[in-house]
């Protein structure tokens, strides 16, 4: 296995659709100035019955810069002339990042 270390680039404080890539609400249909909106946080059918939000809510918050580790699976060729890896899967980062193997 394989193991691509990289510095994540931070956002700041971003909303539910970019952080955790929720898909938001319909723009027609009654609805107005929620288009965005995370929707219902809560339901009212629980083990004690309570309306109560859980943990682990995927609400706003800040988007932080930090490494990132990611396992890959099979390196598929290495070209020492032109200093390539070939893996199976996608690498993470930008275009020009530095990545760490």
């Amino acid at each position: 296995f394989l193991t691509i270390f990289l510095f994540r680039i931070g956002k700041g404080f971003q909303g539910v659709m970019k952080r955790w890539g929720f898909k938001g609400q319909p723009a027609s249909h009654g609805q107005t100035k929620t288009h965005r909106r995370p929707g219902a946080i809560s339901t009212n059918v629980s083990i004690q019955h309570s309306s109560s939000p859980g943990y682990h809510l995927q609400l706003i918050s800040l988007c932080f810069a930090g490494l990132l580790f990611v396992k890959l699976g099979i390196v598929w060729r290495i070209n020492t002339k032109h200093d390539i890896i070939y893996v199976n899967g996608s690498v993470p980062g930008h275009t020009n990042c530095l990545v760490k193997v």
